[in-house]
């Protein structure tokens, strides 16, 4: 099966939702109607359905078409203590979803199987992570499995190890190793979930790869994610977006989620230029008070008016340029 949304062409061989159907049921359901109303700007619910938290501010590799490659991070860890807080309240407000991520390598933060088990101990379904692999061992896979995972997505972004390296600067061999480890531990203890997916960044460097990748991994993992991406340095060349300028704006993030930072701090999506927006801080406020702060609706009702802050301007026109490069795959 083969579907085009958001800039991303999938090749997929699993249903997520229907696997987490099977797992959840009608709440499962509900939930995944909730968010595609929020999703289309349709209803603001009591309270987020999914937090994105950025575990540590850091990653170890510096992709070349990463904001990290430039910008390293503080290495910044969110503590556990105030992880298991939002999550809490949460649990409490009918909290959905979590993603691990947003930014940085999940993985390596010490605590992250414990975030995990956490979470799906207070009922959340849909607990997610992606990560680069290196930091994937045996024993960490076997806790995120046993704990409660059930989606993981691994960004590779080349086929081979000379492309790898070229863009990711690492061997492509250890974290394939590490991804087929996962697999078969999988495999070995009969779990439906975690969903497994890789991903490729389709950029001139691997572009003649594309379809390699899809025939190297669709037999093996559960979805093949092919998304588009311009060069970061093209988009700041480019003159200051305005508001005449978004004939097409439409970004209704704010509604369904917001992001958690490494340092405490609320942003209003996961993206990088997200985190110029702060809308508060964990140790200082509730999440349900920012949700439902005259800050957020202010947030909100500019988007909706298609007159937003000068960073949303700036994703939309970097969302703008992406979306056409996702061409047609072969067969389609």
């Amino acid at each position: 099966m083969r579907e085009k949304r958001d800039g991303v062409t999938r090749v997929a061989r699993t249903d997520y939702h229907e696997a987490m159907t099977d797992r959840f049921g009608l709440k499962y359901l509900q939930y995944r109607e909730d968010w595609e109303a929020a999703s289309a700007g349709q209803y603001v619910p009591p309270f987020p359905l999914q937090i994105d938290f950025e575990a540590i501010d850091y990653c170890n590799l510096k992709c070349i078409m990463c904001t990290r490659s430039t910008e390293r991070g503080t290495r910044t860890q969110l503590a556990l203590s105030d992880f298991k807080r939002v999550i809490d309240e949460g649990a409490d407000h009918g909290l959905s979803a979590v993603e691990f991520g947003a930014r940085a390598e999940p993985l390596l933060h010490p605590d992250l199987p414990d975030m995990v088990a956490y979470a799906s101990a207070k009922g959340i379904m849909d607990i997610r992570t992606h990560t680069n692999s290196t930091a994937l061992t045996g024993d960490l896979a076997s806790r995120l499995i046993e704990n409660g995972l059930t989606k993981i997505s691994f960004s590779l972004d080349a086929c081979y190890p000379e492309t790898y390296r070229l863009i990711r600067g690492a061997d492509l061999q250890k974290v394939e190793r590490n991804i087929m480890a996962f697999l078969d531990i999988l495999r070995a203890g009969g779990h439906s979930l975690p969903v497994t997916s890789v991903s490729l960044v389709e950029m001139p460097q691997n572009a003649p790869e594309v379809q390699d990748f899809i025939a190297k991994w669709e037999g093996l993992v559960d979805f093949v994610d092919i998304q588009g991406c311009i060069d970061q340095a093209d988009l700041s060349k480019e003159a200051v977006i305005t508001n005449a300028d978004v004939e097409g704006f439409r970004c209704y993030q704010p509604w369904p989620r917001l992001t958690v930072a490494a340092n405490g701090d609320i942003n209003p999506c996961c993206s990088f230029r997200g985190r110029q927006i702060v809308l508060g801080n964990i140790r200082e406020q509730s999440i349900a008070d920012v949700w439902s702060s005259p800050t957020m609706a202010t947030l909100r009702q500019s988007l909706v008016e298609k007159h937003p802050p000068q960073v949303c301007l700036t994703c939309f026109a970097y969302r703008a340029k992406v979306q056409p490069l996702v061409e047609t795959l072969e067969g389609e």
